[in-house]
């Protein structure tokens, strides 16, 4: 990065980051992280067995022998249950990959680089075209796959205890304190204790819990509380989106599940001030999120439900704005929600996150379950009109609410709706939604992508977004994931409409300068205007014109630049093969075809088709029909 860039990083993300970010590199540099964050740390307290199973709070979960709700046998659980115990493990919810071995804890399944396991955390590189993704490595010791045992454990009637236990015993073993790649990453610690809370306390009177094994065990979840203590500030000033609402959950509701723990009450305490404060700032007024990623504030969605529920329980109450943002969080969602099968456009960088993975028997794309399970704490009501698996099991883990809450059930709203502070507008009508991108960034954007349109017809997706892929791929596949060409915008000159900085920064970020829609007797329209391609010119605006025959799957789409000399624009329209023959996209200026690419699931990548259109003048008229 040169130093024009870097003055870019430091205009866009402030001094206060800067500063922070300079600060731990000399930390890193000097060895101050390593006395920080002791390596193979001793034991801190003493607290047996016996003591912790007497007094033991029953808040999360409780013992498999005092839990008393139908029994669903359940065959598709039964066989993912058999192939974790043999060895295998199911990857961003999608790819089932082979997990046995020396070196699993450690070893990326993708490529087979094992990352060094006896060294410092501070000194493993969580990025390189050697090592490959490093999450594929943090997918396993996230223990996400513990409550897919826990539940057939209990349907099926399975004794998975052992089992588990042993794997939490081992991941201990080959993972000391404060070494190797799996203490890289506060929020990956934060997943895995809880998903081992969840654990312990189904498993509490195990036979095979012994007082060596749970001392084994209280020693490793004090150290990695300990760790996200003490690194807190990198998520809450480097990092600042869904890592920062994770670990400051964990910190708050250590007390809660961890009362027994040193410094407990100083961690949740400064835990629950810095939770309330990061919903307050990252989920906008109007139910947006920063991250701009459907899949990431569903991650918020999973953690506000928990949080809301234990705190609850506690006698503990979150404040009543955490309350509201959650509710505006499910209302912007359920909105943006047009599949038949209960999906999202495919929106935003996407991890495959899904931390809580209670509903089994749905898709990773489908939303049902997590918005279902939210819903149903703030209303008491249920969301959907039909009943299907997203109405039972995570009501029964641990999120049932415990008090009357105010908030009115949510129904989905026709016609226009606009969320101005994240900028969003929504065009739902009885057969179709019309999703539009066009907003200004006070946060930095993970893709350079406004002004996209997404279309969806009959519960389908005919006009894509491409989603995301990977982190850590090919540079030129990253460029075209998070980039402008894999959107359904325009670019100029084939640029995209940021440039592109280091790793997940882009520079001279885009920003809406006008956002409008309405409707006559005929016709639903949008219009808006961005400023952008800054890398290019410094005055370049996108004007983006949009109607809507209602009830008519027709659109009309004018794209006009503004502020820049002689150029090319190009219009990308993006869709599967499948839909081919069922899309009709006519325009007056040079047409080409070619193939693109588009990532449901993290880590995979399929062929997508891709109309262009390309003139030298300055603007483009373009008539979009579907034929079902």
């Amino acid at each position: 990065m040169n130093i024009y860039q870097i003055f870019k990083v430091v205009r866009n993300m402030g001094l206060r980051y800067t500063f922070f970010r300079v600060w731990l590199e000399f930390q890193r540099k000097t060895g101050l992280l390593l006395r920080k964050f002791p390596a193979n740390a001793k034991k801190e307290f003493n607290y047996s067995l016996d003591q912790w199973r007497k007094s033991r709070p029953n808040l999360l979960i409780s013992p498999k022998a005092e839990l008393n709700w139908v029994k669903i046998p359940d065959q598709k659980l039964a066989s993912m249950a058999e192939r974790i115990v043999n060895g295998e493990m199911i990857y961003f919810s999608r790819r089932w990959l082979k997990t046995a071995g020396e070196h699993k804890w450690h070893i990326n399944p993708d490529n087979a680089y094992i990352f060094p396991s006896n060294i410092h955390w501070s000194k493993i590189q969580d990025f390189s075209q050697e090592s490959g993704d490093i999450k594929f490595v943090w997918e396993l010791s996230r223990f996400s796959w513990i409550i897919t045992l826990i539940a057939d454990d209990y349907h099926n009637e399975k004794d998975h205890s052992e089992w588990i236990l042993k794997e939490i015993s081992d991941w201990i073993n080959n993972n000391p304190v404060n070494v190797g790649p799996n203490w890289r990453c506060s929020q990956e610690i934060s997943l895995r204790l809880i998903n081992w809370t969840y654990a312990l306390h189904y498993f509490a009177d195990s036979n095979f819990m012994t007082n060596d094994l749970f001392d084994k065990i209280l020693n490793s979840i004090y150290w990695q509380v300990h760790h996200v203590y003490k690194n807190i500030n990198f998520s809450l000033i480097a990092v600042r989106n869904n890592h920062a609402i994770t670990e400051t959950a964990l910190l708050m509701l250590s007390e809660i599940i961890f009362p027994f723990l040193p410094n407990v009450e100083k961690w949740s305490r400064k835990g629950r001030k810095w939770f309330e404060a990061e919903i307050a700032y990252q989920i906008y007024k109007d139910g947006t999120f920063l991250q701009f990623s459907h899949n990431y504030h569903r991650v918020v969605i999973q953690l506000l439900t928990l949080a809301l529920a234990l705190t609850e329980k506690a006698n503990k109450p979150l404040d009543q704005q955490v309350y509201q943002r959650a509710y505006s969080s499910l209302n912007f969602l359920f909105q943006c929600q047009a599949g038949n099968e209960g999906e999202l456009p495919n929106y935003g960088a996407n991890d495959g996150a899904l931390f809580f993975p209670w509903s089994w028997q749905s898709d990773y794309r489908d939303y049902r379950p997590q918005l279902s399970s939210l819903h149903e704490f703030l209303t008491g009501k249920t969301l959907y009109k039909e009943n299907g698996p997203w109405d039972m099991e995570s009501m029964h883990w641990g999120f049932k609410p415990t008090a009357n809450h105010a908030f009115k059930p949510i129904t989905k709203k026709m016609g226009w709706s606009e969320f101005i502070d994240g900028g969003f507008f929504l065009l739902n009508e009885k057969d179709s939604m019309t999703f539009i991108r066009c907003g200004k960034h006070k946060d930095r954007p993970s893709q350079a992508d406004n002004l996209h349109v997404d279309i969806w017809y009959r519960g389908k997706n005919y006009l894509i977004d491409a989603g995301s892929y990977k982190y850590n791929a090919e540079p030129h596949e990253i460029l075209y994931f998070s980039g402008t060409e894999s959107h359904n915008t325009v670019m100029v000159n084939d640029s995209n409409q940021m440039a592109k900085g280091a790793r997940f920064i882009w520079l001279d970020w885009s920003q809406a300068l006008t956002n409008e829609c309405g409707e006559d007797a005929r016709q639903f329209w949008f219009s808006g205007s961005i400023l952008a391609f800054k890398h290019i010119g410094r005055r370049i605006t996108h004007t983006r014109k949009i109607s809507k025959i209602k009830d008519v799957p027709k659109w009309e789409i004018h794209d006009e630049i503004s502020g820049v000399g002689s150029f090319q624009l190009k219009q990308n329209w993006h869709f599967l093969p499948e839909f081919e023959k069922q899309i009709e996209i006519v325009s007056t200026d040079h047409k080409s075809f070619f193939d693109g690419w588009y990532s449901t699931y993290y880590g995979e990548k399929s062929r997508s088709r891709t109309i262009a259109y390309h003139t030298n003048k300055k603007s483009i008229w373009t008539k979009i029909e579907l034929t079902p």
